[in-house]
Parts: C-alpha cells; structure tokens; sequence
C-alpha cells in the first residue's frame, strides 16, 4: 500500500512540474510550483528523508517560492512582447531539455532505481541511533563540498545576474542638498527689482 502512495505523489509531483512549464500565466506557473515542492516533500518524507522534507518546505515553499510570486505580481510582465523577442531563441530552448535527459539517462544508465534495492547507511540497518540530519551533514562537507561551492556561487552569480536585469540605470530625482541650503547668503537668498512707477 505504500509503495502506491509512493508512486500516486511521485506522479503529482511530475504533473505539477509540467504544469511549471507549460502554464501561460506566470503566476499559475508559480502556484504549481508550490504544488510541486509540496508533493516532493511528501515523497521525501515517506522515503524517511524528513531533515530534507522540512527543509524544502520552509526554505522553498516559505521563502523562495513566496518570493518568486511577489516578484511576479509585481512586475509588469506583457507576454506578447516577451514571446516576440524569445522567438528566436526557441531552437537553442528545445536543445537545452533534451541534452538535460540524455545527461540525466546516460548517468542513471547504470544504476538500479528500484528504490527498495538502494544501499541503507549502517545506522539504519542496525537499528543505531542514526540521525539522516548528521549523515547529510558529514557526506556534504565531506566527499561533496567542491560541489557545494560551485552551487553557492552559481546561486550568487543568478542573484547578481537577477539584480543586473532589473537594474534601469540611475533615476533623476528632485532631491534637496541641505549642503548647499545652508553655504547661501542672505544677499543671494532674495533678490529685490525695482518696478516702473504708474
């Protein structure tokens, strides 16, 4: 019974990220990215990865996603322009998923995705006080912390990127110079015409 349960949010969480690409309306697009994260975090939490399942729960659904739809909403966003000036780019797009599922089969080529044969860390296999939160922890900074650098400074270099972007160049305000108020002298403050008489 569970492994059907496994299999129905598996598939939600599939749906939902077809729904992500295909949606017309950014903010539909958002949304069933919400409901994306949501069904994988199920899927986490029944394959007893729960410091992962909370995890993107608070800090994609919480935050980044939350954050995407503001930004969203906020932002004036005219399809028909944005379409006319991606149109040229629709060849280079379309290479872009299928070289990610060639990359995806070849790696995974190899492996068995049978989840109940994957390899169990010996904490669960005798029953120790295993904590998946410590395991995480000791395999990321570990064997993995070339590659979690590189994501943190692709992460930087997206937000650099995101602010370049929206960034319109310097505004002209009409802004006071209190500087300049106070160096004035009284002679130059009021200036007096004498008028024609009648």
């Amino acid at each position: 019974m569970q492994r059907y349960i496994l299999l129905f949010f598996e598939l939600l969480t599939i749906t939902g990220a077809l729904m992500v690409v295909t949606a017309k309306n950014p903010v539909k697009a958002v949304l069933s990215l919400i409901f994306t994260f949501v069904s994988c975090s199920i899927v986490w939490l029944m394959l007893h990865a729960e410091f992962l399942s909370v995890t993107l729960i608070l800090v994609y659904v919480g935050a980044v996603t939350v954050l995407f739809l503001f930004v969203v909403m906020m932002l004036d966003i005219k399809s028909a322009t944005l379409k006319s000036s991606l149109i040229k780019f629709y060849p280079l797009v379309m290479l872009v998923p299928i070289a990610l599922v060639f990359s995806l089969v070849q790696g995974l080529a190899p492996f068995k995705l049978d989840v109940n044969e994957a390899p169990l860390p010996p904490g669960v296999i005798y029953n120790l006080d295993y904590s998946n939160v410590k395991a995480i922890g000791e395999i990321l900074f570990t064997d993995y912390l070339f590659h979690f650098e590189v994501a943190g400074i692709i992460l930087l270099s997206a937000m650099v990127a995101a602010i370049a972007l929206v960034f319109a160049g310097p505004r002209k305000r009409l802004t006071q110079n209190a500087f300049t108020q106070i160096s004035t002298e009284p002679q130059d403050r009021l200036k007096l015409i004498k008028g024609m008489q009648p």
